[in-house]
């Protein structure tokens, strides 16, 4: 059944010698029989066990195991081979203490894929004389018992092949026997190999010795029984043994006969226990007479190791209890790394416009602002700092799809508040409010007839409007007149006198304050803009107390954000006809689509003075119009020429010197251009007239040198023609882009109060980007009737296209936005710092985890003896690995949870208002989990790999 052919195996010390343990050893076995292996110290007789039993691994030779050399086995089939055929019976008993003694039985059965049920532990452990101890830890039992809870483990498998070491070195004689009698049973069909230095003990039980000197075999005996003779009848010798039959009587011839015998024997021993007869020689053993049967060595299969996963997650689990400080450490830096990383991530993953719109939804708050602005492109200048207009198109779109929503125009009227503050009673929330008023923009509502009745609104006072220049204010607006006084205006004999209606005016009946402001001039860029009627709307009544807001009286954020609810939700807001549209947009039509988006920059630099105009937007030249466009020259201009919109030279460098736009407001008449040129003072009723005057060459030449002197240099940094750099540019010309014109007495005038900057560069049409059309409506007033806030909300954002993203404003925007901001600089750090924790954190646990191995080192030797793979070893450390994540999982879990709901009533404490900013998704839980285990395979994959590459028996001796 086992063979050694030609087996050699040296070692290699520290000192870097090399001893040789085996030279060339070649031994058959026979099928059963108890075979000794002797020999001194350092002979190879342990070594020789070792390899046998597939511990260890020779360097020359082989070892054939029914039919099969060791030539062709595979890594795993060392493993399988000793989970098959052998069983173990160490000298330290090697027992594994974290389980019970019926526990260390069942594992040897178990590693073969069968069940150990009580029925069979019990079986064995009668069979050791050990019935009753199963449920014993190991710490509670004597040598001797170990011993044979050994001998049991090894038995439990069924094992062809027993191997023992030294298996009564620690046992006293009368325990030793016992043992060596148990093995001399089990001999009697299996092979029981026994390592050991006593003779005497292997002459009285071996069935074959082999004796071991410098690695050779130096002697190899078989006991032989010695043959019976029959000296007289009922006389029977064997030796010194003469037995006499039960019956047999002794005679006086037949004292002669014994008296003979004793000469010839030392000692001569007289019995009639017939089994004594049999007496035994040892004799030179005969390799052809050893009984071995033929085997096919392709036909012998091994079974393969299965560890059961709970007795991997008890091992495992068994290495926490050293080194807890340790312990202690590894997991609170992994854990506290893990919640960095998922904090880091929940903000990363903050979505502004999804947190805003659910927080609209949830505080019930259905009036919104919406705008547009252009995608970021490559760093555009667009991106979120600058609007864009909605055509009637757009508008028309989305009132159609959201049909449940009011949804209204917004022009950026200049209407201003003003109070008198010197003859009014300034408490400190009337302070705060006039604050608070100061910092909100009031706009004007564009709205169509059926307003009131489709957002359920009622006239406090007064009519809708009935022409143009009537406005229908809030109830709010009229509460904030009613608390500051009124400001309007009148006109005697074309002097306009600046009036108020003072608090004290004003009575406890709504209706009446509302009386008392209708009919009055209240614009001064319009002086005929009057106040036609109060719309009843609902707004929180108590923000607005005077103990409410005298309470916030030094807190700027809060204020801030008061004054983001007035204006997001045009509390202060006018409402007047939409009709009054069609006038605010530019009438160029062959222009007015040829605008394109551009983050140049003009940088210039007069009398040492730098200044630097972004330039929103660029036409190219061959959409310029010639009526609209003074040029210094008629070539085309050149690549470091630009042609430049009046409005920067009107509104950063003649201003009020010379070159500026006079516009009569109050009698609206067309605006006057002034021009000085040296000592002459040019005026201008219209800019026609000037571009006429321009017209004329020498004009030409005087407005060219005029701007020369005034600008000594020009840098352009214009990303359409390639630059990303500053580069030189000449002013090559002027162009008057058509602005607004508003309708007054059936005729078109300009209308300065809106204007937008655009600037003609020499540009390839290969260059030019997207173009947009230009509106005067920046802002569409949202009044959401949906049941379901949110629906409509979300649904805005489906109104993005390739070029606008939709943004949404209310009086938590600037919180988002800011949030936003903040939470990009903090995930950086956050990302940083988690990093660094969770490189730190991974090498103490894997410094942890080596830990671990070395106090369980022996334990993996022990399981490895029994026939347990590499893959089992490194099941138990990945299942010790697992407990340390998944305490890392659930800790950091628990302490993410509590950050993002700190976090979120922290905000909201301060708004007052159910903000959710961060939320703790199931995307977090999984990178948590990700995370974890990716740093714990890291972590414990080197020195587990280590330890499982060992070989067995350097595992058990810790080599």
């Amino acid at each position: 059944m086992l063979q050694l052919q030609e087996v050699s195996k040296t070692y290699k010390l520290k000192s870097g010698l090399a001893v040789k343990a085996l030279q060339k050893v070649s031994v058959n076995f026979q099928e059963k029989g108890l075979v000794f292996i002797l020999g001194k110290s350092g002979s190879g007789k342990s070594t020789m066990l070792n390899v046998i039993g597939g511990l260890d691994q020779v360097d020359e030779g082989e070892i054939i195991i029914k039919g099969k050399s060791s030539k062709t086995f595979k890594n795993s089939d060392f493993d399988n081979y000793r989970n098959t055929f052998i069983g173990f019976v160490f000298q330290e008993y090697n027992l594994i203490e974290d389980f019970t003694i019926g526990k260390n039985i069942a594992l040897a059965l178990e590693l073969q894929g069968h069940k150990a049920t009580p029925e069979l532990v019990h079986n064995i452990l009668n069979e050791v004389d050990m019935v009753g101890y199963e449920n014993r830890r190991v710490n509670q039992i004597s040598s001797g018992q170990k011993q044979r809870v050994a001998i049991a483990r090894a038995l439990i498998k069924n094992p062809q092949i027993i191997l023992a070491d030294e298996p009564t070195g620690a046992l006293d004689s009368a325990t030793g026997k016992q043992v060596l009698e148990l093995l001399k049973k089990l001999s009697s069909d299996k092979l029981v190999i026994v390592v050991s230095h006593d003779i005497e003990t292997a002459n009285v039980f071996g069935d074959r010795i082999i004796e071991l000197k410098d690695g050779e075999i130096i002697n190899d005996v078989t006991k032989v029984k010695n043959p019976t003779k029959d000296i007289k009848k009922g006389i029977k010798q064997n030796q010194n043994i003469v037995c006499l039959d039960e019956d047999y009587k002794l005679k006086e011839s037949d004292l002669k006969l014994l008296q003979k015998l004793h000469e010839e024997n030392e000692t001569l021993v007289i019995t009639k226990k017939h089994e004594l007869l049999d007496t035994y020689t040892f004799d030179n053993t005969k390799v052809d007479e050893i009984n071995q049967q033929t085997y096919d060595g392709s036909l012998l299969k091994f079974i393969k190791s299965k560890l059961k996963n709970l007795d991997s997650f008890k091992i495992g689990a068994s290495g926490l209890k050293h080194k807890r400080f340790r312990l202690f450490m590894t997991i609170l830096l992994s854990f506290v790394s893990l919640s960095f990383f998922a904090l880091t991530d929940t903000m990363s993953a903050f979505d502004a416009n999804d947190s805003h719109l659910r927080t609209l939804s949830n505080n019930n708050i259905n009036r919104t602002n919406l705008a547009q602005s252009l995608k970021d492109d490559n760093g555009s200048l667009f991106g979120s700092y600058y609007t864009y207009g909605f055509t009637d198109e757009k508008i028309d779109k989305i009132k159609s799809e959201l049909s449940k929503a009011s949804i209204s125009p917004i022009i950026n009227e200049q209407i201003s508040l003003s109070f008198d503050l010197y003859n009014i009673e300034l408490t400190d929330g009337n302070n705060v409010l006039v604050n608070t008023i100061a910092w909100a923009s009031p706009k004007t509502v564009l709205i169509d007839s059926n307003f009131l009745s489709q957002n359920n609104y009622t006239l406090l006072a007064g009519t809708f409007p009935s022409n143009e220049n009537e406005y229908l204010i809030t109830s709010f607006a009229l509460d904030v007149y009613t608390r500051l006084g009124f400001s309007y205006y009148e006109i005697d004999n074309g002097n306009v006198t600046h009036s108020y209606i003072y608090p004290n005016a004003f009575t406890n009946n709504k209706v009446t304050n509302a009386n008392l402001l209708f009919d009055k001039s209240f614009n001064e860029s319009q002086l005929d803009s009057t106040i036609s009627g109060v719309i009843n709307i609902d707004y929180d009544v108590d923000r607005f107390s005077e103990e409410s807001l005298a309470d916030i009286k030094n807190d700027y954020n809060k204020i801030n954000i008061l004054s983001n609810y007035v204006s997001e939700n045009n509390l202060l807001g006018f409402h007047a006809k939409r009709t009054r549209l069609n006038n605010f947009y530019y009438q160029d039509e062959g222009v007015s689509d040829k605008y394109y988006p551009n983050d140049a920059r003009l940088l210039f630099e007069e009398d040492r003075f730098e200044y630097t105009i972004d330039l929103p937007v660029i036409i190219k030249e061959s959409d310029l119009k010639d009526d609209l466009l003074i040029k210094f020259d008629n070539a085309p201009i050149k690549d470091d020429e630009i042609i430049i919109s009046y409005q920067v030279l009107t509104n950063y460098f003649f201003q009020g010197e010379n070159f500026y736009i006079y516009n009569d407001y109050e009698t609206f008449s067309e605006p006057s251009l002034h021009l000085k040129t040296g000592n002459t003072n040019l005026e201008f009723s219209s800019i026609n007239e000037f571009i006429n005057w321009s017209k004329n060459a020498n004009n030409t030449l005087i407005l060219k040198n005029l701007i020369n002197s005034k600008v000594s240099s020009l840098e352009v940094n214009n990303p359409l023609s390639g630059s990303k750099q500053f580069a030189k540019y000449k002013i090559a010309g002027l162009y008057f882009p058509t602005e607004s014109y508003i309708e007054y007495n059936n005729e078109l005038i300009y209308y300065f109060e809106y204007w937008t900057s655009a600037f003609a560069f020499s540009v390839s049409t290969q260059t030019q980007k997207r173009h947009f059309p230009i509106s005067f409506v920046y802002e569409l007033q949202m009044i959401n009737n949906d049941t379901n806030l949110l629906a409509t909300y979300q649904k805005l954002l489906s109104f993005e296209d390739e070029i606008f993203k939709f943004t949404i404003y209310s009086e938590f925007s600037e919180v988002f936005s800011t949030f936003g901001f903040l939470f990009e600089i903090l995930t950086g750090v956050f990302l940083v710092l988690g990093i660094i924790l969770a490189i730190f954190s991974s090498l103490l646990m894997m410094n942890f985890i080596a830990l671990s191995i070395a106090f369980k080192k022996r334990d993996i030797g022990i399981l490895r003896g029994l026939g347990a793979s590499k893959t089992d070893v490194i099941k138990i450390f990945g299942f010790e690995s697992l407990i340390i994540a998944s305490i890392n999982i659930v800790l950091a879990m628990i302490i993410c949870i509590i950050a993002v709901v700190a976090i979120n009533q922290k905000v909201a404490l301060e708004l007052g208002a159910q903000i959710t900013f961060l939320a703790f998704t199931f995307r977090q839980i999984v990178l948590i989990i990700g995370i974890a285990l990716f740093s714990a395979a890291i972590a414990s994959v080197l020195p587990v790999l280590k330890i499982a590459r060992k070989k067995p028996i350097d595992a058990i001796y810790d080599r």
